[in-house]
């Protein structure tokens, strides 16, 4: 059975802001916006172009029901929201008032979408010869730690 993280990240593959909006939701907050039930979180219906069944996440609902979460929630989801659909968020507003383990997850997600998670090579010259090395991210994802039972 394939979990809701799973179907979203199917969803968001081959597009860096997508996968940064999907791993922002999925790893903050023990990923409980990722969860069905969510509002935003949508199953296609089936209209010849998209895969039936298949979950995405809905920004236009986010931004509906972000409100009633406290400041970071709704600054974290408002993130996502602008990721998903490439519109302009106030991102002094959201790095200003996240606790500091959710502002590596804003880090890290802005750091891949900017560039992705591969092809960010550089050129390496050494006495043993020049080489082109992927060096990744600017900023890595963070180990998340599991939520307390």
């Amino acid at each position: 059975m394939t979990s809701a993280s799973d179907e979203l990240r199917a969803w968001a593959e081959g597009l860096n802001h997508r996968v940064a909006a999907v791993e922002l939701l999925v790893r903050a907050y023990s990923g409980r916006f990722a969860a069905e039930g969510n509002p935003w979180i949508v199953r296609y219906a089936d209209d010849g172009l998209l895969v039936d069944g298949r979950l995405y996440v809905d920004p236009e609902v986010i931004r509906q029901h972000a409100d009633v979460y406290s400041g970071g929630e709704r600054r974290v989801l408002t993130l996502v929201a602008s990721l998903v659909d490439e519109q302009p968020v106030n991102i002094v507003d959201v790095v200003s008032g996240v606790d500091r383990d959710v502002l590596a997850l804003v880090l890290a997600a802005l750091s891949h979408a900017g560039s992705g998670t591969d092809g960010n090579t550089v050129l390496v010259r050494s006495s043993a010869g020049t080489a082109l090395v992927d060096v990744g991210p600017v900023m890595p994802w963070p180990e998340v730690l599991p939520a307390e039972s």
